[in-house]
């Protein structure tokens, strides 16, 4: 017989079933703070050139970096921006204002992102971010519904605290599996955080 414990499951073990922020006797409420990487390897700068970036991201092995100005968060660089660089450089097709304004600036963004040469022209500028009180399941809702597998975590003033990945999501709740009595230690047990 399966325990549910909340609406949508994320793991299952050994007829339980675990969801992103179920409480354990050792953590009854884990939030962003609680669970995020805590060293954020890579730091970018607006002015930096997007090949920079590129080797930044490669040689520590992320998938994204902030874009800092002081410490202040003014955007996202991912893997995917350059993605799009790298498949569609050169390629700007025309534009068909009778779609809309909407569509009209989303191709603007686009080219600009294709043309880039520095981080500020391929960076998600005001990326989506998330308060450091934030609960672990509120943080998998959005990364879920977004598509997003990495977000910058802030404090109450907005200054850049460090970033919460999906990983850091399936770690949680292996750990929930852990500590789940008759849970977990026979799942991935070398998997340790």
């Amino acid at each position: 017989m399966a325990t549910v414990l909340g609406s949508a499951s994320a793991f299952s073990s050994n007829q339980q079933r675990v969801f992103v922020g179920t409480p354990t006797p050792t953590h009854p409420q884990r939030t962003v703070i609680d669970c995020m990487s805590s060293l954020t390897k890579v730091k970018l700068s607006p002015d930096q050139s997007a090949d920079e970036a590129i080797a930044a991201l490669l040689s520590n092995k992320v998938q994204a970096a902030p874009v800092l100005d002081e410490n202040k968060l003014v955007g996202i660089v991912t893997s995917y921006d350059f993605l799009q660089r790298e498949a569609f450089e050169g390629a700007v097709v025309p534009v068909d204002p009778s779609q809309g304004s909407d569509n009209v600036e989303s191709y603007a963004a686009a080219a600009r992102k294709i043309c880039g040469k520095r981080v500020a022209d391929v960076m998600t500028v005001n990326p989506q971010t998330v308060k450091k009180d934030a609960g672990m399941r509120d943080v998998a809702a959005k990364m879920a519904s977004d598509r997003l597998h990495t977000i910058p975590v802030v404090d109450d003033d907005g200054a850049f605290l460090g970033m919460i990945t999906s990983d850091d999501v399936m770690r949680d709740v292996l750990n929930i599996v852990r500590e789940l009595p008759q849970g977990g230690d026979d799942i991935l047990p070398n998997m340790r955080p």
